[in-house]
């Protein structure tokens, strides 16, 4: 059996999510862009992290889902 954290699977999965929408849509050039200060990956823009969020909740939610139905 593998043992998965359902808050860090659903971070990476909206991680990977909103940077491949941000790339698809020409709204970033690369990784980068997402973030306020270039240099320093110290938090995402405004824009960025309102998506993420959205891309987090939905996986999270399915994640959980899939947990209960385990029960």
């Amino acid at each position: 059996m593998i043992t998965i954290n359902e808050v860090e699977l659903a971070s990476e999965l909206a991680f990977l999510k909103t940077k491949e929408d941000l790339l698809r849509l020409g709204e970033i050039k690369d990784e980068d862009d997402m973030y306020i200060d270039r240099d320093c990956e110290e938090g995402y823009t405004e824009d960025v992290q309102d998506l993420f969020n959205e891309n987090y909740d939905m996986y999270y939610n399915f994640i959980w889902g899939l947990k209960e139905k385990e029960l």
